[in-house]
């Protein structure tokens, strides 16, 4: 009689737990993966700047056409180029390298950009105002 009410207590027991630990929206888990993609198409000469993902790392593959090289993604084809990209995160973010360098707030040291691009200030000033956010 004893092992027998030891016994229902644990199945009772491991029933109660079990229902607790049930996820009431399994199915979340698998519409809500970690990943993204997006598809970029790219007129003839166009191109996609150079750029970081912070929160994630990038595939391409190329679908049509041809780029001229993965890190700046430029089409150097006469027709245009398709592009899919995935990505290990659900938001993989987007920094422009550009910029981040000169349209930054505060700004980064003019002689540092002149000394890390090679260019003369003028030109600082040029690329400056070509990405200055219009106010």
């Amino acid at each position: 009689m004893m092992n027998s009410r030891i016994f229902i207590t644990i199945v009772l027991s491991c029933i109660i737990a079990s229902i607790h630990a049930y996820d009431p929206d399994a199915l979340q888990d698998l519409c809500v993966a970690d990943k993204s993609h997006a598809r970029i198409d790219y007129a003839p000469g166009g191109l996609n700047p150079p750029h970081t993902h912070p929160r994630a790392t990038e595939v391409v593959f190329v679908l049509e056409g041809e780029l001229e090289d993965l890190s700046i993604f430029k089409n150097n084809g006469k027709s245009p180029a398709s592009v899919l990209c995935a990505f290990n995160s659900q938001l993989p973010g987007t920094v422009s390298v550009a910029a981040t360098l000169f349209a930054a707030d505060p700004a980064l040291p003019e002689d540092v950009l002149t000394k890390t691009f090679q260019v003369g200030s003028k030109m600082v000033d040029k690329i400056k105002e070509r990405l200055s956010t219009k106010k």
